[in-house]
């Protein structure tokens, strides 16, 4: 679990260690490139997965990443790895808070006793919508 939480970090590392590299603060950063500092601080701490390609196409221009350069390739693979990591991470949580409610045998919980109905509800909602 610990290499995935370290995966889904590296996009944001590799984004603040290109925008110091161009010796600019997040505000300034954002500011220059007309960009919401809360979001991009989001990114950089691996709070906010990585955006959609489009967004990431913008952001690499931001950051002076030449296209098609071996960096640009790197900052593509990263943000794709990381994603991964994060949707990855996800599903776990989704997995294992149903494995909590699961019936041992149909209508009974792990512990023997039944399901609400109210229970069964939540239980097809996470199954449905995770």
């Amino acid at each position: 679990m610990n290499d995935m939480i370290n995966i889904s970090y590296a996009f944001g590392e590799l984004f603040k260690k290109k925008r110091i590299a161009l010796d600019l603060t997040l505000r300034d950063f954002c500011d220059k490139n007309t960009l919401d500092h809360i979001l991009i601080s989001r990114i950089e701490c691996g709070i906010l997965p990585p955006p959609q390609h489009e967004e990431l196409v913008r952001y690499a221009k931001c950051l002076k990443i030449e296209q098609n350069s071996d960096d640009w390739h790197r900052f593509f693979n990263i943000a794709r790895s990381s994603t991964e990591a994060i949707n990855d991470r996800k599903n776990k949580d989704v997995e294992c808070s149903i494995l909590k409610i699961l019936p041992v045998s149909p209508g009974f919980k792990p512990d023997g006793s039944k399901f609400t109905e109210k229970q069964l509800d939540d239980l097809i909602d996470i199954i449905k919508n995770g």
